[in-house]
């Protein structure tokens, strides 16, 4: 390579800098041709406008004028040749008297007038937005993924993805937290705090910490029970809501809809890195599920594989893994799907035990491994990010793992669904 890493960020950098500048100047010549073209309209109106004055005043004037004027002639010359003159003249030729012909009432009609309206001035509002269609839109900036190489270097470097926290040989349980449902289902950690957002079989969503204190306890707008929840990177919570169809978000203590959809119903959600928010989604009747990807102004769908066949079938849970891999759980097929960010499978996982695998919640740590529960098999499956087991956590007195949250140390949060509590486990050493 002509230069070295550093030197092509620092060319490109400069090469963009320079377009950036030409760019500008070529805007501010074309803004400069724009306004010498405005500038020369505007005269060829003002003379324009001129001209039809001088138009219409001489299209008043001049019919009129040259009407009177030949009445006028016409008067003077009928005057001169009367009888009465004739007879002065010492004429006495009676019949010039007695052919006399009156052009009165021919003279008496006077030409017809103008009356002029000046018509009132028509401008055209100019607002930014048409002035923009004029001048045209500046395009955004391309950017073209160039593809990468590997560094050689004299020393090992860990890598993001590689383990560096084993697995301890038996986790341990920290706390066991009343959470005070029957049936607790959905639980999702608040990055970088002690606090967990909890909900289960009633329509209060509850605000816990790790010390097993209710914070705050939030009553869905429906009145009916939440779905899934997930975190904000804010710390502020969203849930779904089967009841109305839509997707929620608590925030300064109130309750506003985000998102309310038609014919199909939100199901399981997500925060991911992009600051958007993952949610599955499925039609009335079941038929069809899509993983949606719901941002400010656009959204993104994924639902068929490369040959046109729907991926998921009425999945359950849905989480983003590290290395950006969507991960999403469906209790009814019994499977574990791993799809790319753009959407494209990676892999299955149909557990490791010779009992039914009875896949729900899903969660995944630093070290980009997933963890699933199993709740039938009362055990929490561990995977790396391509699909390869690792290992269960079977001794912590699990019954019925149903959902899985981890903080940002990597403590794993885990519902159990008939018991009606949060187990706060540490897995890793």
């Amino acid at each position: 390579m002509p230069f070295s890493d550093c030197d092509t960020l620092q060319h490109v950098a400069d090469v963009v800098s320079k377009s950036s500048k030409s760019k500008k100047a070529v805007i501010i010549e074309d803004g400069d041709e724009k306004y010498y073209v405005w500038k020369e309209l505007v005269r060829k109106f003002e003379v324009k406008g001129t001209t039809n004055d001088t138009r219409r005043n001489s299209g008043i004037g001049r019919p009129g004028s040259a009407r009177t004027k030949e009445n006028i002639d016409v008067i003077d010359r009928v005057i001169t040749e009367t009888p009465q003159k004739s007879v002065r003249r010492a004429s006495n030729d009676l019949s010039k008297f007695t052919s006399y012909v009156s052009r009165n009432e021919e003279l008496r009609n006077i030409p017809t007038r103008f009356e002029l309206t000046v018509p009132p001035l028509d401008l055209r509002e100019l607002t930014e937005e048409r002035l923009c269609q004029i001048i045209r839109v500046i395009p955004p900036s391309m950017k073209s993924i160039i593809p990468g190489h590997i560094l050689q270097v004299s020393h090992p470097v860990s890598s993001f993805n590689e383990p560096n926290r084993k697995v301890l040989e038996k986790p341990e349980v920290l706390a066991v937290l009343n959470t005070g449902y029957r049936k607790t289902y959905r639980v999702c950690c608040i990055p970088n705090t002690n606090q967990f957002y909890v909900c289960g079989d009633t329509k209060t969503i509850r605000h816990m910490n790790t010390e097993g204190s209710i914070m705050e306890e939030i009553i869905t707008k429906s009145g009916y029970t939440p779905y899934d929840l997930t975190v904000t990177r804010e710390g502020h919570l969203v849930y779904t809501d089967l009841k109305n169809r839509s997707i929620n978000r608590q925030k300064n203590g109130k309750i506003e809809c985000l998102l309310r959809l038609e014919g199909w119903i939100p199901r399981a959600i997500c925060r991911i890195s992009t600051h958007d928010v993952l949610v599955i989604m499925t039609t009335d009747d079941c038929k069809r599920s899509e993983i949606v990807r719901y941002c400010t102004s656009t959204t993104t769908r994924t639902q068929y594989n490369d040959n046109g066949k729907p991926i998921y079938f009425d999945p359950d849970f849905v989480t983003e893994n590290k290395n950006l891999d969507f991960v999403v759980s469906n209790s009814n097929t019994k499977t574990v799907m791993v799809v790319d960010k753009e959407g494209k499978f990676r892999f299955n996982y149909n557990g490791n035990l010779k009992k039914s695998f009875s896949p729900r919640g899903v969660a995944t740590e630093n070290m980009c491994n997933i963890l699933i529960a199993d709740r039938d098999n009362h055990v929490i499956h561990i995977i790396d990010q391509n699909g390869q087991f690792l290992r269960y956590i079977d001794t912590c007195n699990l019954h019925k793992p149903y959902d899985l949250s981890t903080d940002s140390s990597d403590m794993l949060f885990v519902t159990e669904c008939d018991s009606g509590i949060v187990k706060q486990i540490k897995y890793l050493e």
